[in-house]
């Protein structure tokens, strides 16, 4: 008798070690998921939630009294019907709706627990909305030094044909009377010619090492006209128009080069921000101010 009960004691308590080792290793791997800070769900083939970590379980608590539409694309994104670009079991990218669009990227597995059953997905959404910005702006900065590169190139070719142009231009209004109906036309080529050499002067200058110039007293009209004459042939094309308010013009110390570049990139981002508002409203005029106070 004794010995029978003590095999049933054993198993008993070799069962109870395999249940609290169970519940370890449960609390183990519950602590894992939860511990994630990317979105991870349990769906089944009809897209419910079986199961979430800790970032959506609140948002899943206030729907679970309704308990009829805990779809992930629901819960997630919004939405009524699926993702159009999901692939269960498979990586993919979607987006959200509205304003503001955040971009995932769903690393999605599945997994066939019960033969006689159709599988089961595990889906963790990454948010590379940022990630994506990050690129963007890494490759819109390769294109912008790339287009310095050749810019300052094809402005050191330009430079020498327009002085000549320009020598020749001035000799032959000196040659002609204010008279002689020639005269207003060499007048318009000499100014063009003039308006060619400010251009490409001006984009020397940007596209020029920055280090080139030292410190020394800088005139911010003229740092904000050359700023303004590097975006004019893109305003112009958009339709949009710039001001300089200068009452009187202002002196301070710094690098020309610089401070013409720095306000370049303050004007790009606000055509940038003009173009994005122009897409939504059609009526949207842009307009570039730029004052200068002096205080």
């Amino acid at each position: 008798f004794l010995i029978r009960v003590a095999d049933a004691v054993s198993l008993s308590i070799d069962r109870i070690q395999k249940l609290k080792q169970t519940e370890s290793m449960k609390e183990q791997w519950e602590s894992t998921f939860n511990s994630m800070s990317d979105p991870v769900v349990l769906i089944d083939e009809n897209y419910d939630i079986i199961q979430s970590n800790k970032v959506l379980q609140d948002k899943l608590n206030k729907l679970g009294s309704e308990g009829s539409n805990r779809k992930c694309y629901s819960v997630l994104f919004n939405r009524d019907t699926p993702c159009s670009h999901c692939q269960r079991g498979k990586n993919f990218r979607t987006e959200t709706t509205g304003s503001a669009k955040l971009t995932f990227e769903v690393f999605s597995q599945s997994l066939p627990l019960d033969p006689d059953k159709p599988p089961v997905y595990v889906n963790l959404y990454h948010d590379i909305t940022s990630q994506l910005e990050m690129e963007k702006q890494i490759l819109e900065s390769a294109k912008m030094a790339e287009l310095g590169t050749i810019s300052s190139s094809i402005a050191h070719e330009l430079n020498n044909p327009l002085g000549g142009i320009l020598s020749f231009a001035q000799l032959i209004k000196m040659d002609l009377s204010p008279q002689h109906p020639l005269y207003p036309d060499v007048v318009e080529i000499e100014s063009g010619v003039q308006r060619c050499k400010e251009i490409v002067q001006n984009l020397l200058g940007f596209t020029r090492n920055p280090n080139a110039d030292k410190i020394g007293t800088v005139s911010l009209k003229e740092t904000c006209v050359r700023a303004l004459k590097i975006v004019e042939l893109q305003t112009k094309s958009l339709g949009i128009e710039s001001v300089l308010v200068c009452p009187q013009d202002v002196q301070v110390q710094g690098h020309l080069n610089l401070l013409a570049q720095g306000l370049q990139n303050l004007l790009q981002a606000a055509i940038d921000r003009i173009t994005e508002k122009n897409k939504t409203t059609k009526s949207l005029k842009g307009r570039l101010s730029l004052e200068i106070i002096s205080t």
